[in-house]
């Protein structure tokens, strides 16, 4: 099958053979580029499908910054969501373009976060830790949410950090991440949190979980 055969059959209005081209496909970066396409096609057979042959197709770091900059995509959210999926099952090899791409602040910043959290290695920690610095509430959140699910020292450490800064949201969200994490706060750090109606219940919980006697006042 040629690559001008393979465009025509994934135009087909017929998914079963859409789906069964990219099954078929093989080659180098123009035969990857049209799976690129199908991440966003309107089946999510075929999606699944792209997705499963991205997630495999080597060189896998080549693979990986081509999905990278599929993340910036920007009207198909099948075709970003999908790159998200692929991008986690590759791994490591996509850490690089991911942090690379972290560095001209583009505006899909929260959808990387996302994406970091998804691959959930602890070598992304740090560079979602300036995340939490960000200017949009937004990217900050996703962040935290991203830390929760990656853990280790360094995570737990600009959680905490995040947890200080009094936000709402924020603060939230990396409670939640915290206690995810298994992670017994300070009470010191809890006790401020109480003034918050929205914080006050996971704060609660979460100076229950001290077994620090120090808690017990707040507590009454």
């Amino acid at each position: 099958m040629t690559l001008e055969e393979a465009r025509l059959r994934l135009a087909s209005s017929d998914e079963e053979v859409r789906r069964a081209t990219v099954v078929e496909l093989t080659g180098g970066d123009a035969a990857l580029g049209l799976i690129i396409e199908a991440l966003g096609d309107a089946s999510w057979r075929v999606r699944k499908e792209a997705v499963a042959r991205a997630s495999t197709w080597k060189p896998l770091e080549r693979t990986a910054d081509a999905l990278v900059t599929t993340l910036a995509e920007p009207d198909n959210i099948g075709r970003r969501n999908a790159a998200v999926e692929a991008l986690a099952r590759i791994g490591a090899p996509a850490l690089a373009p991911l942090f690379a791409a972290l560095m001209s602040r583009p505006p899909h910043r929260k959808l990387i976060a996302d994406t970091l959290g998804a691959l959930g290695d602890a070598r992304a920690a740090t560079p979602l830790g300036r995340l939490l610095d960000d200017f949009d509430e937004n990217v900050r959140v996703a962040a935290a949410e991203a830390l929760g699910k990656i853990g280790g020292p360094v995570a737990v450490v600009e959680l905490e950090r995040a947890l200080g800064r009094g936000e709402l949201l924020l603060g939230i969200a990396s409670l939640d991440a915290l206690h995810r994490l298994g992670t017994v706060i300070p009470v010191a750090s809890l006790a401020p949190l109480l003034a918050s109606p929205a914080l006050r219940p996971a704060a609660v919980d979460a100076l229950g979980g001290t077994r620090d006697l120090a808690a017990l006042a707040h507590l009454v």
